[in-house]
């Protein structure tokens, strides 16, 4: 009988509001979160000593007596090991942190670490995830997963993984590609967009938490929300606009009609995203904005996004994609602690 294998990891979720640390423990392919902490950003200014910290409240809690390895998980682009996250006067370091702590720590993308978290998804387990299109995933070489996360931002990974070869998950700026309006309801809200922020709009501006913002604020100036539950828009602070719209999606009509709006968008940028890399094995839909919304986004306008190609040859291709979305918040903690096994397991001798 083979010996299982066994492993704690520290594992963290660093971005511009909050750093959630956990520690994670690993046997076989299942990863469990045993405890977390949370710090807000803006209280940290030397994240080490914060990791440090951390690090020994979790091993306290949990009684665990030592991890073999770490992964940060950071929202912003890494280079040489290090990230300087948004919104915050600190940066990352990988090799400080692995020195201070003595054990290898490694630093990825966010959206990289979701990546990672993808072999691990149980797609028939519902409150991990759910159905958006039905599709058979593909038994072609190697398996191509993708990952459209909107939530503050936009943001895309692209995971690829061939038998004999490992798991590779490639970063990607892939949010801040082009979006456009493809039919009229669509195109007055490019026009609405652009003529609102004063510079050509990427797809964030459009698929993600501001897209959902732009989205009400689009229909507060075509005279929207003045009657109904969520008339509390009209004199709420604009950052506010995508919590109100998701409060009174169910129930509002105008509410409904942004989220509607919104989703079309995202499905127009999903589809996008599937045409270029083709991921057969699934396209995943992640991020805050999304795991708040998914029954809305699935049910109210995604789909009519996704499938508004003008080719039938490419809606044929994009019917062959299976689409879901995740539910999870863990989603980055998990694939952190993936990455950092895997990480382990290219050291080891």
């Amino acid at each position: 009988m083979s010996q299982s294998t066994r492993f704690t990891w520290l594992v963290c979720d660093a971005g511009g509001t909050n750093c959630t640390f956990a520690l994670v423990a690993q046997e076989d392919r299942r990863f469990r979160i045993q405890a977390r902490t949370r710090y807000e950003s803006r209280t940290i200014t030397d994240f080490s000593a914060v990791m440090e910290e951390a690090l020994q409240a979790l091993l306290r809690e949990t009684r665990a007596e030592a991890i073999a390895g770490g992964c940060i998980s950071a929202a912003g682009p890494v280079h040489d090991g290090s990230v300087t996250l948004t919104n915050t006067s600190w940066s990352i370091h990988e090799r400080e942190i692995s020195t201070r702590l003595d054990v290898p720590v490694h630093l990825v993308n966010d959206l990289t670490a979701i990546g990672y978290a993808l072999p691990l998804v149980h797609r028939a387990d519902s409150e991990q995830c759910v159905s958006v299109w039905n599709a058979t995933p593909a038994r072609t070489l190697p398996v191509v997963e993708a990952v459209a996360a909107a939530g503050t931002g936009l943001g895309v990974a692209i995971a690829c993984e061939l038998p004999g070869h490992g798991l590779t998950v490639l970063p990607s700026e892939g949010g801040h590609t082009d979006l456009i309006g493809f039919d009229e309801e669509t195109r007055q809200f490019q026009h609405f967009v652009e003529s609102t922020a004063g510079e050509r709009p990427d797809a964030e501006m459009y698929a993600s938490g501001k897209g959902l913002r732009h989205a009400a604020a689009f229909f507060i100036a075509k005279g929207g929300f003045q009657h109904g539950a969520a008339t509390e828009i009209l004199s709420a602070d604009p950052l506010d606009y995508p919590a109100i719209v998701s409060r009174h999606a169910a129930t509002d009509s105008d509410a409904a009609s942004a989220m509607r709006l919104f989703a079309k968008m995202y499905g127009r940028f999903a589809a996008g995203l599937a045409l270029s890399v083709l991921p057969y094995g699934g396209l995943f839909l992640a991020g805050g904005v999304t795991a708040r919304n998914l029954d809305a986004i699935v049910s109210n306008g995604f789909l009519d996004g996704y499938f508004s190609h003008p080719h039938e040859s490419m809606q044929t291709a994009l019917r062959r994609v299976p689409v879901y979305g995740l539910r999870s918040y863990d989603i980055s903690l998990v694939g952190a602690a993936h990455a950092a096994y895997l990480a382990h397991q290219e050291e080891t001798p």
